[in-house]
């Protein structure tokens, strides 16, 4: 198991549009150095980046998967790049003796996939955690096959058998939200299922509030009127609805991303 350092010295970490050497003077030399405190070089408005690669390195599991080589053996030849570049930063932090290293390799092998990240601008942190999983995800899946039935309800040789996708990715952080939906007006119910690795919360509270605020304005109940409304299949018209969400899986690791602006997330479901 990897050990966390007791203590952190933090490196400065000013969001410029110039490339930081990360000069280091000889007080700090002296200095000891211990594992996975580690800086990462500014490439030019990559603060977005490193704030996201440093969170991923402090993931005690998803460090040891890389470090131990077990990736090697998952890795899918067609689409491996990114996921090799993200080794590559994660030894250098972790076992090398830089004080601050550059992760430009991993921003150009992302890069190539989405050019948005090679400009020299400010680009949004969730979105990039988004396609770093995702793309981390794609290299190292596997295939398992499941059948969709209940023991004994078939015969064998009608049984459906579907494919299921995991990874490293899926193991930690993959989690599902199941949605409640009842028509005010029959109050009959539906449901459904959601796959999140993300929990978007919203803020409640624009001077000051908790992560159990922002949890609980999350899971509270809302009702859906006037243009919102969703279609009732019972009632065959579209019916003001009352929608509750819940955790119905919860994963290993669950990464909560702060929405700084409104937004009404049950709106995109439609029946």
């Amino acid at each position: 198991m990897l050990s966390f350092p007791p203590t952190w010295r933090p490196h400065s970490a000013e969001c410029t549009d110039h490339y930081d050497n990360c000069p280091v003077n000889e007080a700090e030399e002296n200095q000891p150095h211990f594992q996975g405190v580690t800086g990462l070089r500014n490439l030019g408005n990559t603060c977005y980046m490193n704030a996201i690669l440093q969170c991923l390195s402090s993931i005690s599991p998803l460090v040891e998967y890389f470090l131990s080589g077990k990736y090697i053996t998952a890795l899918q030849k067609e689409c491996s790049e990114v996921a090799t570049a993200f080794a590559y930063v994660m030894t250098d932090m972790w076992l090398g003796d830089s004080e601050c290293v550059s992760p430009e390799i991993f921003r150009s092998a992302l890069g190539n996939l989405y050019p948005a990240f090679m400009k020299k601008t400010q680009q949004d942190a969730q979105e990039f955690l988004i396609y770093v999983l995702n793309e981390l995800h794609e290299a190292l899946k596997k295939y398992h096959r499941r059948r969709s039935y209940e023991k004994g309800s078939i015969p064998r040789c009608c049984r459906k058998v579907i494919a299921n996708e995991s990874s490293i990715i899926t193991q930690l952080f993959e989690g599902q939200l199941n949605y409640s939906f009842m028509c005010l007006k029959c109050e009959s119910c539906t449901y459904k299922n959601e796959v999140f690795t993300v929990l978007s919360l919203p803020i409640p509270s624009e001077y000051e509030c908790s992560l159990q605020d922002c949890l609980q304005s999350f899971f509270q109940q809302d009702t859906l009127a006037w243009n919102n409304q969703i279609h009732c299949s019972f009632c065959e018209t579209k019916q003001e609805t009352a929608v509750r969400a819940s955790i119905s899986k919860a994963p290993k690791i669950i990464i909560f991303h702060l929405k700084r602006y409104g937004f009404w997330h049950f709106v995109r479901f439609f029946f």
